[in-house]
């Protein structure tokens, strides 16, 4: 179309009156155009003077064509162009000398920022070149308390003149001259078809042009958005803050029957992408005329990268929605469309849409717990040299890498929690998305021009991330079942265990970390992809851990601690060790078990030394949980003083089991076999037992209950050998008895004393009769012991739950008031009265509760 100017247009014809330029609001709704199926499509700039006219006094000359279902503005003095015809990003940043600020330099940086839906503006000034400081306002602090302008009227006026232009430029084709003069309140629009000869429509390729920008525009608008858009057919416009400046597309988009608002917004951007396709092919005809056919080529290069990005997005939101089935299905159209082509044209570089929309933050990845914490968003955070080159091939394959390993991380949950995968039969009834056959077959001609016979020779991609990425000159085509690389990933196997999908995803996390090493160098979302893997690795290992093939779940546990240490994830290290740990004590008590049943000798012996190793297997891990604390604190890295306190009762926990067996078997343990580097010599029990006690030592009062149990232990163990020694028989060794009752009685008492009767009353009355049995295995001289034990009994009055107070709880007592009455008859004490009456009440069935407990209470303390 050739380019015309003002002084053309003497025979220019007033197509309708002149329209009143709006200078105050008309309405409080924002102002909207009507349905009419016509697109209308302008530059930014061209808009903004439309929009600017009751504030301007300057001249308005506007250049109006009406082809098709098509008006296009543009500027009198210059020829329509695709150049001219895409809109340019509004600048969010304005430079102005204080003295020459006017309300339109204001109203032009509010719809700067309105037009490019930029939420604030940073504006600076300046007195002589020099820079006097910059200030950041929102669109709504721009008119401020007392406006320079009035946004409403802007607005109104600037949908007004679009009506007026959908309403009058009827012919098509048709040319139009809008115009106002300066200083005029009126706006003409004349008919210039009369001025000039109608060319016939296939003349010019100009529409075709303005159309497949428009939908990448578009396009790109949506893959770029991170919010959901209303996309449905009745509102499938471009739109700003209350401005609206007409469909993009001519007919609503037939993919947009869907109830997911997401997926249908990605629907839609692959829509509009295979419209700018077919309107860019439609073009070949004539294209000739005015455009080298390497441009279009390049067009249709970028528009096919664009596709499979496009095709990637949605993708992600089948996943996101739960449709695994047709999320693989739209990835594997997504790689066989973006791998068809180079990743570079010449030497111009594909524009991306995956720096604003790649994450790896998933809206509902299992590892998403209060343990684990969420990554950032890439945006921003990389180099920005490095993206130029690499980052949009890279960062499109560790997305598809990405999004495969997570599909086969759901599945694997899917199983899981509901004994299915969703491969067994759950895929919706839709019909496979296909690339339309005009797409494809403009695919099929540029990928036989650019990339005729260099392929990979695993996946058959001219364009792929494959480890191997073996060329073939001439690679014969495969089919889906034989392509290696994404394809065996993209098409699941007949296997579908638990393990197998977990490996798959493991290999898929692998590939994103390769993919991503080169992009994101100095950045943190290396960590997303490696916390994924430390997720995985943990499930292997309770995979096996539950099939009883403990090489194996330690194998894989220690791949998930080498991940999190990467991350230094001390906390998640740490839980898995102890895991470890736990296991393998678990392990040691049955062997307890196995080894009191077995009675030849050499069995037996076995079955010891297999319960020793065990344990101090058990005790590596919780020392080495312990040293990754230690290490943690000495990096000032937080660490749960929940968990710290739990490492270190557990560890002195298996420190007195496996004193107890040393004890038993009379026997010691090597310090290497705990990997205590602090001693050469054989670990005895007592040396167990003196770790122990500086372990609770440092704990303090926290974690009670389990401070309690490990005391509880200890005394069992001081029990024992008090035992031993009064077996032995001799003057010194009942000595080292008596010695020893004393420290088990006092172990006792703490165990007591953090059990309390009222928050562990089931733990309490336990120790109690553990105590008892030592009371009662004293000499009879002492009496004085058989007299505190009454009072502790007592003090189960305090038992918040009666059930507590067991058959053996009543029994234990009797025995004690029965010893003490013996003691007291004999000794003709003047107890003996009281100690009667006490052993009665406990022998009454109807009795033994806690009111019980507190008259025997009162009658004992009594001084009568």
């Amino acid at each position: 179309m050739e380019s015309f100017k003002p002084t053309s247009f003497k025979d220019a014809l007033l197509c309708a009156d002149p329209m009143e330029i709006v200078s105050s609001p008309t309405s409080t709704s924002a102002p909207r155009l009507p349905e009419t199926g016509v697109d209308v499509i302008a530059s930014v700039d061209i808009l903004k003077k439309i929009w600017m006219t009751p504030y301007s006094k300057s001249s308005l000359s506007i250049a109006v064509h009406r082809l098709g279902q098509t008006i296009v503005l543009s500027e009198p003095e210059e020829k329509p162009t695709v150049k001219n015809m895409i809109q340019k990003y509004a600048d969010s940043l304005h430079l102005s000398d204080p003295t020459q600020v006017t309300p339109l330099t204001w109203l032009e940086a509010w719809l700067d920022n309105v037009m490019a839906n930029v939420p604030e503006l940073a504006f600076s000034c300046h007195d002589k070149s020099v820079v006097q400081g910059y200030e950041l306002l929102s669109a709504a602090d721009l008119s401020g308390e007392t406006p320079a302008f009035d946004p409403q009227v802007a607005q109104q006026n600037g949908i007004a003149v679009l009506r007026y232009l959908l309403s009058n430029c009827k012919e098509d084709p048709g040319v139009y001259w809008l115009y106002k003069s300066a200083g005029e309140g009126k706006i003409s629009l004349f008919d210039l078809s009369t001025a000039s000869k109608k060319p016939p429509l296939g003349e010019s390729p100009l529409p075709l042009v303005v159309r497949a920008c428009a939908h990448e525009q578009f396009a790109r608008l949506i893959l770029n958005n991170e919010e959901e858009l209303d996309l449905t057919s009745e509102s499938n416009n471009v739109q700003g803050t209350g401005l609206d400046i007409g469909s993009v597309c001519q007919d609503p988009a037939p993919l947009l029957q869907t109830t997911t608002t997401r997926i249908s917004s990605k629907l839609a951007a692959v829509h509009h992408v295979s419209q700018a396709i077919k309107s860019t092919q439609k073009l070949q005809g004539d294209i000739r005329q005015w455009l080298r056919t390497s441009k279009l080529d390049k067009k249709v290069w970028n528009l096919i990268l664009l596709l499979g990005e496009s095709y990637l997005s949605l993708g992600q939101a089948y996943k996101d929605n739960g449709q695994f089935p047709q999320a693989l299905d739209t990835v594997k159209l997504a790689c066989s469309t973006y791998g068809s082509m180079p990743h570079k044209y010449e030497e111009t570089l594909f524009v991306s849409t995956l720096y604003t929309s790649f994450s790896l933050q998933s809206k509902s990845f299992p590892m998403q717990s209060e343990s684990f914490s969420v990554i950032e968003d890439l945006k921003g955070a990389c180099d920005v040299s490095l993206r130029e080159e690499l980052s949009s091939r890279r960062l499109f394959w560790a997305k598809v890498w990405l999004l495969v390993g997570e599909v086969y991380v759901f599945e694997y949950e899917s199983k899981q929690v509901h004994g299915k995968s969703t491969n067994q039969g759950e895929k919706q009834n839709l019909s496979p998305l296909e690339l339309p056959s005009e797409v494809a077959e403009e695919v099929e001609r540029l990928e036989k021009k650019l990339a005729p016979s260099d392929r990979c020779g695993s996946c058959a991609l001219f364009n792929c991330n494959c480890v191997a990425h073996i060329r073939k000159a001439k690679a014969k085509k495969l089919t889906d079942k034989a392509r290696g690389g994404i394809f065996k990933y993209v098409n699941k196997s007949k296997k579908d265990d638990a393990e197998s999908n977990l490996r798959a995803a493991l290999y898929c996390f692998e590939e994103t970390e390769r993919a991503l090493e080169k992009v994101t160098r100095g950045c943190n979302e290396l960590q997303g992809v490696v916390r994924r893997k430390m997720w995985v690795w943990n499930e292997v290992g309770r995979i096996h851990l539950s099939s009883k093939n403990l090489k194996k779940a330690e194998d894989a546990y220690a791949n998930a601690i080498e991940a999190c240490r990467k991350m230094s994830d001390y906390a998640s290290m740490i839980l898995i060790i102890v895991n470890m740990a736990f296991t393998r004590r678990n392990l040691a008590e049955e062997m307890v078990l196995k080894m009191e049943s077995k009675r030849n000798n050499k069995a037996r012996k076995e079955a010891v030394g297999t319960t020793i190793s065990e344990y101090c297997c058990s005790l590596r891990f919780y020392l080495e949980a312990k040293k990754e604390i230690d290490l943690a604190i000495e990096k000032s890295i937080l660490i749960p003083e929940e968990l710290k306190s739990k490492v270190y009762t557990e560890l002195g926990m298996t420190y007195v089991l496996l004193g107890r067996i040393l004890v038993k078997e009379d026997t010691t343990v090597p310090a290497a076999l705990l990997s205590d580097h602090s001693s050469v010599d054989p670990l005895s029990a007592s040396d167990l037992i003196q770790k122990t006690k500086s372990l609770y030592k440092s704990l303090g009062e926290v974690r009670n209950k389990y401070t309690g149990a490990a005391y509880r232990q200890l005394a069992l163990y001081l029990y024992e050998q008090c035992c031993l020694r009064r077996r032995e028989g001799s003057a010194p060794s009942l000595e080292e008895a008596n010695q020893y009752a004393l420290m088990a009685d006092a172990m006792w008492d703490t165990s007591m004393g953090r059990y309390g009767p009222e928050n562990y009353p089931s733990e309490f009355v336990e120790v109690l009769i553990e105590r008892t049995d030592l009371s009662l295995s004293l000499p009879r001289q002492a009496n004085t012991v058989l007299e505190s034990a009454l009072s502790r009994f007592l003090e189960g009055r305090h038992i918040s739950k009666e059930d507590e107070l067991s058959k053996k709880f009543w029994t234990q007592l009797q025995k004690i008031l029965k010893q003490m009455l013996a003691f007291s008859v004999v000794a003709g004490e003047s107890k003996t009265v009281k100690l009667k009456k006490l052993y009665l009440t406990s022998l009454k069935p109807t009795s033994q509760s806690t009111s019980d407990l507190n008259a025997m209470h009162l009658t004992w303390t009594s001084e009568a």
